[in-house]
């Protein structure tokens, strides 16, 4: 079998096709019409309106959302963050080639800056390809982006596939998160002592949430959280017990309130006037690849053909 990939409009997602011009694998869409529901569907990366998808639960296409995430989102239905997910959605495992519409594809964590996402290794009995609509060069996860690079070279690339989202970024959405939590240290280290500070933060970035909370140990803070935030944090992070969780009406967080030099407050937790230091808002965009990192990273993964799907 011999793919084509190509933008496609209707679900404003990643299309592959076969030999006869049909769809056999949908990746990334913003939308799926009744049309294109038997189709199966790859999410590789969280984006607001595969957020919606996924709790849909008129959705039918079988759907693969990366092993973390889904566990992420799974764990924010339980703590009533976000819709319980879609029944059709499968589990895609790290590294372990999946039998997916005749195609063997194979998942690779990489990092979008705003929670769990993958790049593909696109497997056909003539034909491999390596797909990534998105990746961060200066997030918290660069080993990970190493790998994948590694990977995509040793498999011999016949086509490397980019979605034009390596393109798109505005230098006013850029996100540094490194820099980020410089600032945030700073904020914290050189705040007045009766100065109540605050932060919010979306529930699927739990890498800057864990981060967040080092830096306020490390500036001798307590981070005081949600129940909700709490129990996500504690579930990927079992052996770190250093926050604590708190609600709006319980009278501890009164207490805390009281000694504001000794806590960093999840602003969702309070009613009255604080400093936000840190806001931000889903999702969040990395800089674009600019011609000269293109051009090192053909050259390391060396495929026989680069495509960018514009």
């Amino acid at each position: 079998m011999t793919l084509t990939i190509k933008k496609h409009p209707q679900t404003q997602g990643n299309a592959f096709y076969n030999e006869e011009n049909e769809i056999c694998l949908i990746c990334d869409p913003k939308t799926l019409p009744k049309t294109f529901q038997h189709i199966p569907v790859v999410i590789t990366f969280l984006q607001p309106e595969t957020s919606a998808l996924v709790t849909d639960p008129t959705i039918t296409n079988p759907l693969y959302l990366p092993q973390e995430l889904y566990t992420i989102l799974q764990k924010a239905a339980k703590f009533a963050l976000k819709a319980p997910l879609n029944q059709q959605i499968k589990i895609l495992p790290y590294g372990y080639a999946q039998k997916i519409a005749h195609l063997k594809i194979t998942a690779e964590r990489t990092d979008d800056l705003n929670s769990d996402a993958i790049v593909l290794l696109v497997q056909t009995a003539t034909q491999t390809i390596g797909y990534a609509a998105t990746f961060s060069k200066n997030g918290l996860h660069k080993s990970r982006i190493k790998k994948w690079k590694k990977h995509f070279k040793q498999a011999q690339l016949d086509q490397l596939v980019l979605a034009d989202t390596f393109f798109q970024n505005e230098e006013n959405t850029i996100f540094n998160p490194n820099q980020i939590l410089k600032q945030v240290k700073n904020e914290l280290s050189n705040a007045q002592t009766d100065e109540i500070l605050t932060f919010s933060v979306p529930f699927a970035n739990l890498a800057l949430l864990s981060q967040i909370k080092v830096i306020s140990t490390q500036t001798e803070r307590k981070l005081v959280l949600t129940p909700a935030y709490a129990g996500l944090l504690r579930h990927f992070y079992p052996y770190d017990e250093d926050f604590i969780a708190s609600a709006p009406d319980d009278d501890n967080l009164t207490t805390y309130l009281q000694q504001p030099d000794r806590y960093f407050f999840q602003a969702e937790l309070l009613q009255q006037p604080a400093r936000e230091i840190l806001n931000v808002s889903a999702p969040v965009h990395s800089a674009p690849i600019t011609q000269a990192e293109l051009n090192d990273l053909v050259k390391y993964v060396a495929p026989k053909e680069l495509l960018i799907l514009e």
